[in-house]
């Protein structure tokens, strides 16, 4: 199968467009909040049904991704209601608005899961991926479920985010082709094992909102 692309609503476009900017913010709250924007992100695409044929979504699995996605927003809804009761409330003990849409987006995903093949939530954990970390994969080396995934040694975490930093100094200048240059260093630090469980985390390329 060839490169896949697909038009997205214009609003999601956008959300995208914020979510990849994020990668240039360096603090943790920032990042974050741009994995907690993603998973919302990947969660309206799918209800969306622009990626039903890129999935191979059933009929029958469209209709329980419209019943989960109605359960979604009557949740937020009701999350939302009591943290403006606990709001007005004057409470100082209060979860905030993307604490909700995690602990919701939790909720919903696990949902889904039980809706959806096993090699049709692989897929969408890879697209997941892409729309995660936009074109610099190399975060990824940052969250420490990748570096289980790999099997990465204490040495190699240590290194990969020294190279991370070392290649941060270039940021204001990057552009598609450095980031791509300074993932393929890090992979240098690999073996080919683990290069191939590196790529099979993100799969073929997924472009977002192109013809």
């Amino acid at each position: 199968m060839g490169i896949k692309a697909i038009r997205l609503p214009k609003h999601l476009i956008v959300f995208w467009i914020i979510g990849c900017s994020a990668t240039c913010a360096n603090s943790a709250d920032q990042f974050e909040h741009q994995i907690a924007n993603a998973r919302s992100q990947l969660l309206s695409i799918l209800f969306s049904g622009a990626l039903d044929k890129e999935l191979d979504i059933l009929d029958s699995q469209r209709a329980k991704l419209i019943e989960i996605e109605s359960g979604r927003q009557e949740l937020l809804r009701s999350e939302f209601m009591k943290l403006q009761e606990a709001l007005n409330r004057g409470d100082k003990d209060k979860t905030s608005l993307q604490q909700i849409n995690v602990n919701v987006d939790a909720r919903i995903s696990t949902e889904i899961s039980g809706v959806l093949l096993p090699q049709q939530e692989h897929r969408w954990k890879q697209i997941g991926r892409q729309l995660m970390f936009g074109n610099d994969r190399s975060l990824a080396f940052l969250i420490p479920d990748v570096g289980a995934t790999l099997g990465l040694s204490d040495d190699q975490t240590r290194e990969l985010r020294q190279k991370f930093k070392d290649g941060e100094r270039e940021r204001r200048e990057a552009d598609v082709e450095i980031r791509k240059q300074r993932e393929a260093k890090m992979l240098d630090i690999l073996s080919v094992d683990q290069k191939a469980k590196w790529e099979e985390l993100f799969g073929k390329p997924f472009l977002f909102g192109k013809e």
